[in-house]
């Protein structure tokens, strides 16, 4: 496991966990901007992950947009996404797409709580991803809420919200398009 971050500065999230070696490179220096273990940013307390360990979700109800490494946000996400993009038209083949951790590298946060992406399970629903107090990367399972996609004669969409896009976000690296606030937000596949 990874460990917190000194007071004041910035969490080290790689893309596949606070513990492990950052993969990707587009996507590789992007993180939090700001530390939610500095006091002024932190909201509630919450149970996440393995037993015994506490997530802090920062006071925004939806978190900021990422930081790159020289500490400049990403507010924008790209609207439509860059192409190609690649299609689904079923919940066996988003499932294939979807399922898994997702880090968000544009566009301010999707879900309440979301510091560092999202996660999609297999029994459809997504969950916000936090960073522990140990440090590592973490899914609030008691913000989980369903995702509510249908398939209208194989054409996806989210009652009320637009559907998942995915898309080539970088070389060898499938990205994820949300649009379920009034703003998009470009995430990449975490291994």
């Amino acid at each position: 496991m990874g460990t917190a971050p000194e007071a004041g500065g910035l969490p080290t999230v790689p893309m596949n966990d606070a513990s492990s070696t950052t993969t990707g490179a587009c996507a590789s220096s992007i993180g939090p901007c700001r530390s939610v273990y500095d006091a002024g940013t932190i909201g509630s307390t919450i149970a996440c992950g393995d037993a015994g360990l506490s997530c802090t979700c920062p006071s925004d109800y939806f978190p900021p947009a990422p930081c790159n490494a020289a500490g400049q946000q990403i507010v924008y996400a790209a609207y439509p996404p860059p192409a190609p993009l690649t299609s689904y038209s079923n919940q066996v083949e988003f499932d294939a797409l979807a399922v898994g951790r997702w880090r968000r590298i544009a566009g301010q946060a999707e879900l309440q709580c979301e510091e560092v992406g999202i996660e999609i399970t297999a029994q459809h629903t997504w969950m916000p991803l936090v960073i522990a107090t140990d440090g590592s990367v973490q899914a609030a399972q008691g913000l989980a809420r369903p995702i509510g996609l249908v398939f209208d004669g194989g054409t996806p969409s989210i009652p009320g919200n637009n559907a998942p896009v995915f898309f080539d976000a970088c070389p060898g690296q499938i990205g994820l398009q949300l649009i379920i606030d009034p703003w998009p937000a470009d995430y990449v596949k975490m291994p």
